[in-house]
């Protein structure tokens, strides 16, 4: 085989590896987030409106500007603080997890692409996907 069928070898091989180690992140990231179309638009929105909602000096009475947070009071909390910080709170421990794992992809990923041999691809692939099989452990 000649260079130009090796170069393509590994080009598939990265590119292979690549797919596994990012379906592997985002089968992981199922185990936080709900995937329904449109759901992290949702997930956003709600964020935002709870930070916005407790950054207030003084609490509004008026949720007309927090339409999510005025939804779930009374399903999430008994107010809408209440709801607010359980919000935040979810909010901030995805953000937690998701640094963890965007790492260990974005990591693996580059060891993919820098490879120079087909066993350097297989090892950045195996290490990036045990690095992400880690995480399903994090913060338990």
């Amino acid at each position: 085989m000649g260079d130009a069928g090796l170069t393509d070898d590994l080009e598939t091989a990265r590119s292979l590896a690549s797919a596994e180690v990012n379906r592997a992140a985002g089968e992981l990231r199922l185990n936080w987030i709900t995937d329904i179309p449109g759901q992290a638009m949702v997930y956003l929105q709600k964020y935002d409106e709870a930070r916005r909602y407790l950054a207030q000096a003084i609490l509004p009475f008026d949720l007309g500007d927090y339409p999510f947070l005025q939804a779930e009071v009374g399903v999430t909390g008994d107010s809408p603080q209440a709801v607010a910080q359980v919000i935040v709170s979810l909010g901030n421990q995805w953000t937690a997890v998701a640094v963890e794992i965007e790492t260990a992809r974005l990591g693996a990923v580059k060891a993919i692409r820098e490879a120079e041999s087909l066993a350097e691809i297989h090892a950045a692939q195996g290490a990036g996907l045990s690095a992400i099989a880690t995480i399903m452990d994090f913060g338990g």
